[in-house]
């Protein structure tokens, strides 16, 4: 028996065509979330590279041993 595509589906098929859609916006969701939290984090790494870059400029220098 076959179905006619503008018949809808019913039953075992129409589950598993909505599990399908609800997978595939699940996995939209992991990309959307994924991007947001590595555009997150490089920033919050680059404060942090340039915190420490100012602290290391701010360090004193240590001193020189005198030539003898």
């Amino acid at each position: 028996m076959t179905r006619d595509k503008t018949e809808p589906l019913t039953g075992d098929a129409k589950w598993q065509a909505e599990r399908k859609a609800i997978a595939a916006n699940n996995d939209a969701a992991h990309k959307r979330a994924r991007k947001d939290r590595d555009a997150e984090d490089a920033a919050v790494h680059a404060r942090r590279r340039e915190v420490e870059r100012r602290e290391m400029d701010q360090l004193p220098s240590q001193p020189t041993r005198p030539t003898s």
